[in-house]
């Protein structure tokens, strides 16, 4: 199946028109061609990856970036949050919301998962680290991100150790120890 969101920004910056449904999170079963909503209660529903075991999905919420007037207006009482979900025994729901971490820099915006479970979001003042459970490893600073990074992804196969960053800016790519992208 095909997990995602559509959060609104296009439309709140001009470049889309006016959103006919909710800001949800969508599942697309591709055998029968059945689209779903599984999770509302989102702001702005963003990045959106898995646990290695399939067992959870981890779904950022940026509602705390407007997007109305350009990318710099926030609302300080809308969510810069990860929130965590059980995927039901049917694989086809979500159970068990969480708030996970709320970020402390910009919005948590792009997310991915390492090997180990580790998660990867990426944030106004650059990458935070963060464990399954939402605790704040650490930071990869980004100097002059420009605005923050807004996506990133592990590498495959012989670059399964390098993190991949997209700061408004800047491309970045890191090697990182004990770290692999999962397959």
């Amino acid at each position: 199946s095909i997990w995602f969101t559509d959060p609104s920004y296009g439309f709140r910056q001009g470049f889309r028109s006016e959103p006919e449904l909710g800001e949800w999170v969508w599942r697309l079963d591709p055998k029968s061609g059945k689209i779903a909503v599984v999770a509302d209660g989102f702001k702005r529903p963003n990045g959106i990856c898995f646990s290695p075991d399939e067992s959870v999905v981890y779904i950022t919420d940026t509602g705390y970036v407007t997007g109305n007037g350009g990318r710099f207006e926030h609302d300080v009482a809308a969510p810069r949050s990860v929130y965590a979900f059980d995927v039901a025994e049917d694989g086809a729901h979500l159970v068990n919301r969480r708030l996970l971490y709320v970020a402390d820099d910009g919005v948590p915006d792009g997310i991915e998962i390492d090997h180990k479970g580790r998660i990867y979001t990426g944030c106004g003042d650059g990458v935070h680290v963060l464990s399954p459970t939402g605790s704040l490893l650490g930071k990869v600073l980004i100097k002059d991100a420009g605005g923050g990074v807004v996506n990133l992804c592990l590498g495959h196969g012989k670059h399964a150790d390098t993190l991949y960053i997209l700061a408004e800016s800047a491309v970045i790519s890191l090697r990182l120890h004990d770290a692999r992208g999962v397959a």
